[in-house]
C-alpha cells in the first residue's frame, strides 16, 4: 500500500533525494518479523521505512517516458516476499537549449570581407535544439556588426555597427 497521500509524481529534472510521493507500507503478521524493501529501478532509492526518492543514478525524460511503473519488493525476516506496483507520473520541466555538435551547421569557411555589404553571409549557421516537446529555438546575437535570422540561425553582416 502507499502510506503517502500526496500525488505520485516527480519532475524530470528532480535532484537526488526528491520525493516521489510514494511510501510503500507492508507488514508481516508473524511476531518479531521485520520487513525490508527493495526497488526495481536504480533511478530511485527506497528507505528502510518505504519512502521512495530520486537516486543520483540515471535520467528521467518526460518526452520519452511520462510515467514509470515501480515495483517494490517487501521481504520479511522470515524470507517471505510480496510485490506491489506503483505508477509514478513524470512531470515535464523546462530543459535548457543545447547547441548541436557541431554548433555551426554551415560547412563553409567562417569569414567575411572587411567591407562586406549588409546581408552578406559569414558562413555560420547556428544549430541548436530544445529537448522540450513542441518548443522551438529562437536565435539572437549580441554583436551589432552581425545579424542572425531568429528562426534559421544564419548569421549575416548587419547594416549597423562597425
Amino acid at each position: 500500500a502507499d502510506a503517502d497521500p500526496t500525488a505520485n509524481q516527480i519532475a524530470e529534472l528532480a535532484a537526488a533525494g526528491a520525493s516521489t510521493g510514494i511510501t510503500a507500507s507492508a507488514t508481516d503478521p508473524d511476531a518479531g518479523a521485520t520487513v525490508t524493501y527493495s526497488l526495481n529501478d536504480a533511478r530511485f532509492a527506497i528507505s528502510n521505512t518505504g519512502v521512495i526518492t530520486r537516486s543520483a543514478l540515471g535520467t528521467l525524460d518526460f518526452e520519452t517516458q511520462s510515467s514509470i511503473n515501480l515495483t517494490v519488493t517487501a521481504t520479511s525476516s522470515d524470507g517471505s516476499t510480496a510485490n506491489k506496483s506503483f505508477t509514478l507520473a513524470v512531470l515535464d520541466s523546462p530543459e535548457p537549449v543545447k547547441f548541436n555538435a557541431p554548433p555551426d551547421a554551415n560547412t563553409a569557411a567562417n569569414q567575411i570581407g572587411q567591407n562586406a555589404a549588409a546581408g552578406t553571409a559569414v558562413g555560420i549557421t547556428a544549430s541548436a535544439k530544445d529537448p522540450d516537446a513542441g518548443s522551438t529555438v529562437i536565435y539572437t546575437i549580441d554583436d551589432t556588426r552581425f545579424a542572425i535570422n531568429s528562426s534559421t540561425g544564419v548569421i549575416t553582416r548587419s547594416s549597423s555597427g562597425t
